[in-house]
């Protein structure tokens, strides 16, 4: 196995549902009309955003958002409720409403909110890059609907 695009191809061509990845271009060969709805990963979102900072302040309404899905999670896993209906509950309740307002947030953005690259190079972070408040609902589903299977 190596990073190429043959790889993710090779082992989810021909899969649907939520891919959540970083921006690593090899997985845009199974993504798409006919693939996997791509998501991005709030921890890699969140690291954009720190690295934002000193440039756009304006990022810390953006890491103060992820925070409170943070800790959110924390308390499901102190809870021992990780893969649990409980799980799925807590996101569809209380992490969806959070992701509503990053989104609604990035999209009010005159700009995306730049972070560097390792290059020196801007990068752009834009509601499209990331994990849309429907990603949760492909992810993890409704758990009313879990209980009921």
């Amino acid at each position: 196995m190596d990073r190429s695009g043959d790889t993710p191809k090779k082992i989810l061509g021909g899969t649907t549902g939520t891919l959540v990845v970083d921006m690593y271009t090899g997985y845009n060969a199974i993504t798409g009309v006919e693939g996997r709805q791509r998501a991005g990963c709030l921890s890699h979102a969140r690291r954009k955003f720190f690295k934002a900072l000193n440039s756009a302040p304006e990022a810390q309404v953006a890491l103060d958002l992820i925070r409170d899905i943070y800790v959110i999670e924390r308390d499901v896993k102190m809870a021992r409720e990780t893969g649990e209906v409980d799980h799925a509950r807590a996101r569809w309740e209380q992490c969806l409403p959070i992701m509503d307002k990053l989104y609604v947030w990035l999209a009010k953005q005159k700009k995306p909110a730049p972070a560097e690259k390792r290059d020196g190079q801007r990068d752009q972070l834009h509601p499209k890059k990331l994990a849309s408040p429907d990603s949760l609902h492909h992810q993890h589903g409704d758990p009313a609907r879990q209980q009921s299977k």
